[in-house]
């Protein structure tokens, strides 16, 4: 028996703050209610959340946790150029010669975090043309409906999308279990998990995310995998 990580929480002079820049950085929904003293950012693919909780006491010292983030549609020199704009400080330089390396930095309450090259720039080059595509990764998972709501996800979930498929997607599945009224069931195959983490900055896939956040409890499940092979191919 194991257990997943649920939330991520960062201790915040000011919540609503500090998760409008991480919003910015991850694109993530963000769920706050005016007054409150937290505020979530849930990640469209039912994984870990990132929590602000507001604290009394300023930080002090250096993270014994920090994130690691890849740009997705943007070198890692672009990505830190796009996040100094939005209020992030770098503070340590490790880029090499070579173009490998990262680079540190901190978000407006001095939080530490690191900004590694994209999936590009580490030579991921995708299917070799004229080549049949070989799924890489699977992700599968659940989300809960609020009441009544499911058919309505349902439906957001299996518009058909082009966009998808170019994308490197090639296996969308949304199904239902009448034993589970509210909960809808997705299973994907991706060609590489780079792909999965692009697709999620395609503007129809977050026109669609938005879309569905207001019929979903915010109680996700799942897994991800990396494929091993199948006896039919």
């Amino acid at each position: 028996m194991t257990s997943r990580i649920r939330n991520i929480t960062v201790d915040s002079v000011s919540a609503p703050s500090v998760a409008g820049f991480w919003q910015e950085v991850t694109g993530y929904h963000l769920d706050s209610e005016p007054g409150e003293p937290e505020a979530a950012l849930l990640a469209p693919d039912g994984s870990a959340t990132l929590l602000f909780i507001d604290v009394p006491e300023t930080k002090t010292v250096k993270n014994r946790v920090h994130v690691d983030i890849q740009p997705t549609d943007r070198s890692r020199d672009e990505e830190v150029e796009r996040l100094t704009a939005l209020g992030a400080t770098q503070v340590a330089d490790h880029r090499r010669p070579d173009g490998t390396g990262w680079v540190v930095m901190t978000d407006p309450e001095g939080n530490e975090f690191c900004v590694e090259r994209s999936a590009a720039e580490r030579g991921y080059a995708g299917p070799r043309e004229g080549a049949a595509p070989t799924p890489s990764f699977a992700n599968v998972g659940t989300l809960t409906a609020q009441p009544g709501r499911r058919d309505e996800v349902v439906a957001l979930l299996t518009r058909s999308s082009d966009e998808l498929r170019r994308a490197g997607c090639l296996l969308y599945e949304v199904g239902t279990n009448d034993e589970q009224p509210d909960v809808v069931f997705v299973a994907e195959l991706w060609t590489s998990a780079e792909a999965h983490r692009a697709s999620l900055q395609l503007p129809s896939v977050k026109a669609a995310i938005a879309e569905a956040m207001p019929l979903l409890t915010g109680d996700f499940g799942g897994f991800r995998f990396d494929v091993a092979g199948s006896p039919l191919r």
